[in-house]
């Protein structure tokens, strides 16, 4: 008998006998009706169920008696080895290839203005996978050569087993970076951007190990240590997601991207562990509007929540009716915020409700660091916000409601309107600006106060009195936000004021609404002193 026929023959007669066994086993099946019989014939079917299943009840004699294991021997030996033998030598190849240095850092650095230079050595390893790992490479500036713009301590390029044999042909699965370095200078992206999205990240792509540190010129701003990455794309759909330390905080963003009928969904997910800060961003590139995206945003952190949809066009992110609410305030946000080529935004902020007694514990709380930066913004943060508040409550209900325009221009604060509803009271008005120009934060200002109701005014101030008390009058001076010192320029009823009346008028403000800081200037307690302190003969 031929050594087919034997095959042929043997698993014919195991596949009769088990066709067999499972033929009797389903007319069991067929003919067991449970509802018919009771508990003793249930247990005799589970009894030739797990006789069926007993690989005892089987004779295997027959399957040993026919498999001849010598002839196994022999396939084993002349088809099985050679089989081994040629694999083993067909992923070995890579290891003769000759990989030049200067080629793979003119790759590494292709289309930017940097500097790549291997200082280690690049080699093939079989195991675990097929991989060429390249040792220390770094990122530096061609014009000035002491500038480096990164490092990396080892590169893993896991390569796909096809086309082993062909240097020019071999494609990998996938790139590993360990332990790299890289100094981001902010007023400068362009090189930094050009490395990373044209060179590095390219899919599928993981960086364990990593740091990078973020400049302003010379000046060290802050860095990202522990950074863990990944980056997959298949067909339609790209995955990422950041892991790392950002000033002492566990941090996450994951990153998703899929297509459908054309139409782009995109996901982040952002999470700050140790702060408690979460954002979640939904967007969708429809095919019918070019370069146009939608979609809605929501930021949380602790009882602070910001959400909404959000419309990017033109280099514009479209805020559509924002909700914005926290422990001080409630209300929605419209307008837009630009990045490109600066930094610049253009909202309309209408808050329902702000709560005016939380605003003044949290700034009586404050220390002195956190209040000397107060008022301080960064100069590339321009913009204009029209702010209008309907309600304000509070324990003494001076102030009901306000408006403002509100303009921020390197670093500096102008206030084009502000107005104060003051309820049956009457108003007030000023314009000013405050200026971080130098070392401290100074407030100027011109304002004008109108007293409308005044038996109303002087039963809440305690006036008795009368005669010395200006309804209508205007003012102007500074205060120093940063030391708490304020002064009066000029005070102006009928008629202005003289400047020893004015002086008197500083003395005592400062004295009373300047004694405990923010939690006297803001105190209706303190106002309601400086205002029966001017009735004193």
């Amino acid at each position: 008998m031929k050594y087919t026929n034997f095959n042929i023959y043997i698993f014919s007669r195991i596949k009769k006998y088990i066709n067999t066994r499972i033929f009797n086993f389903i007319k069991l099946l067929k003919n067991l009706d449970i509802k018919k019989h009771n508990t003793s014939l249930k247990k005799k079917f589970f009894s030739k169920v797990k006789s069926f299943l007993n690989f005892r009840n089987y004779n295997l004699r027959l399957f040993y008696k026919h498999f001849n294991f010598k002839k196994k021997k022999e396939i084993f030996i002349y088809i099985i080895l050679p089989v081994i033998f040629f694999t083993l030598v067909y992923l070995n190849i890579p290891r003769f290839h000759n990989y030049e240095k200067f080629k793979i850092e003119k790759i590494a650095c292709k289309g930017i203005n940097v500097n790549c230079t291997i200082s280690g050595k690049i080699k093939y390893k079989l195991l675990p996978t097929p991989r060429i790992i390249i040792s220390k490479l770094n990122f530096k500036d061609k014009m000035k050569k002491n500038i480096l713009f990164g490092k990396i301590n080892k590169i893993i390029i896991k390569l796909s087993v096809r086309n082993l044999a062909d240097a020019d042909s071999i494609k990998y699965k996938e790139i590993e970076i360990i332990g790299s370095e890289f100094n981001i200078n902010v007023e400068n992206l362009k090189n930094t951007k050009d490395l990373f999205f044209n060179n590095l990240i390219s899919p599928p792509l993981k960086i364990k190990k990593s740091k990078i540190n973020f400049f302003e010129g010379n000046k060290f701003l802050t860095d990202i240590k522990n950074i863990d990455f990944f980056f997959k794309t298949y067909k339609k759909k790209d995955t990422s997601a950041l892991k790392g330390v950002f000033l002492g905080d566990n941090f996450t963003i994951k990153y998703k991207k899929s297509v459908k009928n054309k139409n782009t969904y995109k996901k982040f997910v952002t999470n700050f562990t140790n702060s408690n800060f979460f954002t979640k961003v939904e967007l969708i590139n429809l095919d019918s509007k070019q370069n146009a995206t939608e979609g809605n945003i929501l930021l949380k952190k602790d009882k602070n929540v910001l959400s909404g949809l959000i419309n990017y066009q033109n280099n514009k992110l479209f805020l559509k009716n924002i909700n914005l609410r926290n422990v001080f305030l409630e209300g929605k946000v419209n307008g837009y915020l630009k990045f490109d080529p600066f930094f610049d935004f253009n909202l309309d902020v209408n808050f329902n409700s702000a709560n005016f007694n939380k605003i003044y514990n949290y700034l009586s709380a404050l220390d002195e660091h956190s209040k000397n930066k107060l008022f301080r913004f960064n100069k590339k943060i321009n913009g204009k916000i029209d702010l209008s508040v309907n309600k304000i409550f509070s324990k003494y209900t001076l102030v009901s409601s306000l408006e403002s325009k509100i303009k921020l221009l390197n670093g500096n604060i102008f206030f084009d309107q502000a107005i104060f509803n003051l309820g049956k009271l009457g108003a007030a008005d000023f314009v000013g600006n405050i200026n971080n120009e130098n070392k401290f934060s100074i407030f100027n200002f011109e304002s004008n106060v109108f007293i409308d109701n005044k038996k109303k005014f002087f039963n809440k101030f305690a006036i008795y009195n009368k005669k010395k008390i200006p309804f209508n009058f205007f003012t102007s001076g500074s205060l120093d936000l940063t030391n708490l010192i304020f002064r009066i320029n000029e005070i102006t009823t009928s008629q202005k004021i003289p400047d020893s009346d004015v002086g008197n008028l500083q003395e005592s403000f400062n004295a009373i609404l300047l004694k405990n800081g923010y939690e006297s200037l803001f105190s209706f307690m303190s106002l309601k002193d400086f205002v029966k302190s001017i009735n004193y003969d």
